[in-house]
């Protein structure tokens, strides 16, 4: 399901028998692998809506990291009665929207981490082939790009509107 709700139809799924009912082929958990145990950024999110203003979201990130993950600062009086101020790192717990979570003792590093893409998109990509049989045709349908879809599988756009004839429907203007 993850899969699916990330690149709306990935590599390793076909359709199956009846609406909404799929089959996943061998290799779907080396995808799954490239995306659990952390905190990332959902492709649909960064494709859809974040790549429409990355350097909002980069402020918006930083301004977070600043925020929430500020060191604390302690007096400590030692023995000899000089007070030293010590700067410990922050961690907090992260509830993720759709996720399991909470996570726990977040760094700020792993925080920033799941937004690095924002200052350079060949850092934390995602699967090739789900990106480009699901999520692509997506994306090129939302900003009227070209389909890079590999011809042999067919429009990622098509095969996830076979099983969604009703979502088919209106994204084609009434007609299906």
């Amino acid at each position: 399901m993850t899969l699916l709700i990330n690149y709306f139809f990935p590599e390793h799924e076909e359709p199956g028998d009846g609406p909404g009912v799929v089959t996943w082929t061998d290799g779907w958990e080396d995808n799954f692998a490239a995306i659990s145990g952390r905190l990332f950024v959902p492709p649909v999110v960064r494709s859809l809506l974040y790549a429409q203003d990355p350097g909002s979201v980069r402020e918006w990130a930083d301004s977070v990291a600043a925020d929430w993950f500020a060191p604390v600062e302690t007096t400590v009086m030692g023995e000899d009665g000089v007070s030293t101020t010590v700067r410990t790192p922050t961690a907090v717990t992260v509830i993720p929207a759709h996720w399991d979570g909470p996570v726990e003792n977040v760094r700020v590093e792993d925080f920033l981490a799941a937004y690095r893409w924002l200052d350079d998109q060949s850092l934390d990509k995602f699967p090739e082939a789900d990106m480009a049989r699901g999520l692509q045709p997506v994306i090129d349908a939302v900003f009227g790009t070209k389909t890079r879809a590999d011809a042999s599988q067919g429009s990622g756009l098509d095969l996830f509107f076979s099983s969604f004839p009703t979502l088919a429907s209106r994204f084609n203007g009434g007609s299906e």
